[in-house]
């Protein structure tokens, strides 16, 4: 049997996004403060291309939490932002 939940405690934040352009998967570049901006919640997911360890359990997270939403989920905005850090070398 599967153990209960625990109980929601709702908090909000507001945040100026930075302005900047980002690309989405369908290749179009997107102002990130105007996509996210339809009036409704928002929850952003931030992952690097390379990381192996936290990421992907992260993203799975993020994929039970919209699944967990239900017939809810088209009331919240979710969106990951995924990056792929540059490699620099450390000076000396």
């Amino acid at each position: 049997m599967m153990e209960a939940p625990p109980p929601v405690t709702r908090s909000q934040a507001n945040y100026t996004v930075p302005d900047v352009t980002l690309v989405r998967s369908d290749g179009a570049q997107v102002n990130f403060a105007h996509e996210l901006d339809d009036g409704r919640p928002v929850l952003l997911n931030f992952i690097y291309t390379t990381c192996t360890t936290i990421c992907p359990v992260l993203s799975q997270t993020f994929a039970e939490v919209q699944k967990r939403l239900g017939a809810n989920a088209p009331k919240v905005k979710m969106v990951s932002v995924r990056s792929t850090p540059k490699k620099t070398r450390r000076p000396g």
